[in-house]
């Protein structure tokens, strides 16, 4: 979860993000931003420009799979998995759901690059 004020600066998401990639490329990131509720309704929910500069500069660490969550319609694309090496979008999700999938016995259906998971 990134909340604005306490954990919404680039440069340590970007630094979380490389320190994720250094352990394993295929480690799954999920940078959900927050919502204002119960509690915490003193704060604003979390600018979508900052979702995607984070998970941009995950990407550009090297991780391979970042999912980012509580976000607009609009960017729900940012929630499927693409194959790492053709970004043929594999499994698409919707509302934390998978929608549709299409790899082929864990691998893309594209260029056969295994991609990790439980797919069954």
């Amino acid at each position: 979860m990134i909340v604005p004020g306490v954990n919404d600066g680039l440069d340590g998401l970007a630094k979380l993000a490389a320190d994720l990639a250094a352990i394993d490329r295929d480690l799954p990131w999920h940078p959900n931003g927050f919502v204002p509720r119960y509690q915490m309704k003193d704060r604003q929910a979390l600018s979508t420009r900052i979702l995607v500069a984070a998970a941009q500069r995950a990407y550009a660490t090297g991780l391979r799979y970042v999912y980012v969550g509580n976000v607009a319609d609009r960017l729900v694309e940012l929630s499927h998995t693409r194959c790492p090496e053709c970004h043929l979008e594999v499994v698409q999700r919707a509302n934390y759901a998978t929608r549709r999938m299409t790899l082929r016995n864990s691998q893309c259906p594209g260029c056969a690059t295994v991609i990790p998971g439980r797919w069954a």
